[in-house]
């Protein structure tokens, strides 16, 4: 995978000019299929795009949790309608939403002759527009058969270049953990005449985990996956990070301090602390492709039908440890149970 996407970047600054404006139509809140990947990725084409001499600003809806999480992290919030573009200096209106946008926002568009780029993930071949961007593993060419440039793919994946570094510190540290890779040979250290016995701490063998399933995990996967580990008394070193929407009916705090479990909520920088896990729990949206990208080793579940068919593509190309279609209480628990017994078995041998 490839860490940024300066060809679409490139190709929306192309539409807009040194000093001219890009918009972005973008929605985050705790909502079914909704969460907060998109505007994850808005804000860090938004970052980018402006150290490039251009402005910007997000078009948001009625969510308020998205728009405050979006005005902390500086930008700029705009209402989503058509007067919106009239402005002089906007050139280009780039829509990141997992449903259509406003009818009169893209005829407004249209009208003003604005460039108009999608960021997609469901291969929608009714839009119609200058570019799009789908980083899907189950993008194709024939799914858009109205735009005029389609980057499609895994390699058109973008992370922040900080982010993006962490692949050597993560695949050098997790390379040993993971089921079915080499183990060290076991090597005794050789005794000093002059040193005396030294009692070496009990390693902790405990596996380590990360717990994630986006910004506001609206299916309630945290509460099922918690509650499951929780009965079946795992020996786990568990670590559970929740996202800025994040609002579930039941407390997650009792669960979570019954396991002795770390909860860190809305984190600056949330791969950094998945890069010192064993194993990472996610959802099959954009942490599982960050999770790849760093060579982490990953059981994904599926919180919408989309995401089951992205885990099973992963899956069939060997591209992730395990991963379940739907929420199976069972299945869980023979999945992570032999993951983790593995990494056990690993971390208790002697070097």
């Amino acid at each position: 995978m490839t860490t940024s996407s300066p060809e679409f970047r490139d190709l929306l600054l192309e539409g807009t000019g040194p000093a001219g404006t890009i918009l972005f139509r973008v929605d985050a809140g705790r909502a079914p299929g909704l969460s907060y990947g998109h505007l994850s990725r808005c804000l860090l084409l938004s970052r980018g795009l402006r150290q490039r001499g251009a402005d910007t600003a997000l078009l948001m809806g009625g969510l308020p949790d998205g728009v405050a999480y979006a005005r902390s992290q500086g930008e700029r919030v705009l209402a989503p309608t058509p007067e919106a573009l009239r402005r002089a200096s906007v050139r280009t209106l780039v829509i990141d939403l997992p449903y259509d946008p406003e009818p009169e926002l893209l005829e407004a568009a249209r009208s003003a002759g604005l460039l108009l780029a999608y960021l997609d993930d469901t291969g929608r071949s009714h839009i119609a527009a200058d570019v799009v961007l789908n980083s899907s593993i189950l993008a194709t060419p024939d799914m858009y058969p109205l735009v005029r440039t389609a980057l499609l793919g895994p390699a058109h994946f973008f992370m922040p270049p900080e982010d993006a570094a962490l692949s050597r510190r993560c695949g050098g540290r997790t390379a040993s953990n993971v089921p079915g890779a080499p183990v060290a040979p076991n090597t005794p250290a050789i005794p000093s005449a002059q040193s005396s016995p030294v009692t070496q701490p009990t390693p902790d063998t405990r596996p380590r985990v990360a717990l994630t399933f986006g910004g506001s995990d609206p299916t309630g996967l945290t509460g099922k996956v918690l509650a499951t580990l929780a009965e079946a008394a795992l020996p786990l070193s568990l670590t559970v990070i929740l996202g800025p929407g994040f609002a579930a009916e039941t407390p997650i705090e009792p669960l979570a301090e019954s396991l002795a479990a770390t909860v860190i909520r809305a984190p600056e920088r949330l791969l950094p602390i998945l890069c010192d896990a064993d194993l990472v729990l996610c959802a099959g949206g954009r942490t599982l492709y960050e999770c790849h990208a760093l060579g982490l080793a990953t059981l994904a579940i599926a919180s919408t039908d989309n995401e089951a068919a992205v885990i099973a593509a992963f899956l069939a190309r060997g591209m992730l440890s395990s991963g379940l279609a739907a929420w199976d209480a069972k299945l869980f628990m023979k999945e992570i149970s032999t993951i983790c017994a593995s990494v056990s078995s690993r971390a208790s041998r002697p070097l």
